[in-house]
C-alpha cells in the first residue's frame, strides 16, 4: 500500500471517529436536552406558579397600599384641615396680639396724658392748698376777731347787767340809809345792819375751780391777790353764745389761802353757779 493509501485510510480512520464523536455528541445532547428541556418545563411551571402567587400577592400587595394611601390622603386630608385651621387661628392670634398691641400703645399713651393730668392737678392742688390755708388763715382771723368781738360785746353786756344791778344795789342801799337816818331823826332805838356789800379794795378776777352741791364754791384768787375772809365778790357767766352769758349774782368768802379761796352765794342767785363761771370784785 502507498503512502497515499495509507494517509487516506488514516483520514478515513479519523472521519470515523469524527463522525462517531459526533454521533455519541448528538445523542448526549439530545439526552441533556430533553431532560433540560422537562427541567425547564418544571422550572417554568414553578416560575408561572411563582408568577401566578407574586401577581397575586402583587393585586393584594396594590389593594393594600391602596388602601394605606385612601387611609394615608384621609389622614393627609385632616392633616391639612388642622393646619389650615392652625393657620386661622394664627391669623386670628396675630390680629388679636396686633389689636392687644394697639391697645396698649393707646392705654399707654392714656396713662402718659393721664400722668400729665395727674403732674398738673397736683400742681392745681398745691396752689389751691395754699390758696386755701391762706383763706382759712383769713377765715380763723376773722373767726378770732369775731370771737373777740363777741366776748367784748358779751363783756359789755355783762358790764351793763352788773352796772344795772349795783345801780338796783345802790339805790337800795340809799333807801335803806335813807331809811336808816329817817329813824335816827325820829329818835328809833334798832337799825338794820347793812346790805352786806364788802368788795376787796383791789381789783380781783377769777374763777369758780369747784362747785359742790351744798352751794360752796373754791374759786382760783386767794390772799396774794389782796383777798380776805368776809369779802363779796360778783358772780358772772361768760358763754360763746351771747345769749347764754348772764350775771348770776353776789358770794361771799368763806375762807381764804394764798392761791385759793372758798365763796358761799349771799342772797338768790339767777342761776346755779357751775365750774367755769367768773367772779370779779367790780362789775
Amino acid at each position: 500500500m502507498t503512502i497515499v493509501g495509507k494517509i487516506l485510510v488514516f483520514i478515513n480512520l479519523l472521519f470515523s471517529l469524527f463522525v462517531g464523536w459526533l454521533a455519541v455528541m448528538s445523542y448526549t445532547a439530545r439526552t441533556h436536552w430533553v431532560e433540560g428541556f422537562n427541567n425547564l418545563q418544571k422550572s417554568y411551571q414553578v416560575a408561572q406558579e411563582n408568577a401566578k402567587q407574586y401577581y397575586k400577592e402583587k393585586l393584594e400587595a396594590e389593594t393594600r397600599a391602596s388602601e394605606q394611601v385612601s387611609k394615608v390622603n384621609d389622614q393627609l386630608t385632616a392633616r391639612l384641615s388642622e393646619i389650615e385651621g392652625y393657620k386661622k387661628e394664627v391669623v386670628t392670634a396675630r390680629n388679636e396680639a396686633e389689636t392687644q398691641k394697639t391697645l396698649a400703645a393707646q392705654a399707654e399713651a392714656a396713662a402718659k396724658q393721664a400722668q400729665a393730668d395727674a403732674g398738673r392737678r397736683q400742681l392745681e392742688v398745691g396752689s389751691l392748698q395754699k390758696t386755701l390755708n391762706d383763706e382759712i388763715g383769713r377765715n380763723n382771723g376773722l373767726v378770732k376777731a369775731t370771737n373777740e368781738a363777741r366776748e367784748k360785746q358779751v363783756a359789755s353786756d355783762i358790764r351793763a347787767d352788773r352796772t344795772q344791778a349795783r345801780a338796783e344795789q345802790l339805790e337800795a342801799q340809799l333807801r335803806e340809809a335813807e331809811k336808816q337816818l329817817a329813824d335816827a331823826q325820829r329818835g328809833g332805838g334798832g337799825t338794820r345792819p347793812p346790805s352786806g356789800v364788802n368788795p376787796p379794795r383791789e381789783s380781783i378776777e377769777g374763777v369758780v375751780k369747784q362747785a359742790d352741791s351744798s352751794g360752796l364754791l373754791r374759786l382760783t384768787v386767794g390772799s396774794d391777790a389782796g383777798l380776805a375772809k368776809g369779802h363779796t365778790l360778783e358772780l358772772y357767766r361768760i358763754s360763746s353764745v351771747p345769749s347764754q352769758s348772764k350775771y348770776l349774782g353776789r358770794v361771799r368768802v368763806l375762807d381764804v389761802t394764798a392761791h385759793e379761796a372758798v365763796a358761799q352765794p349771799v342772797g338768790r342767785v339767777t342761776d346755779r353757779p357751775q365750774v367755769g363761771d367768773r367772779v370779779a370784785s367790780r362789775l
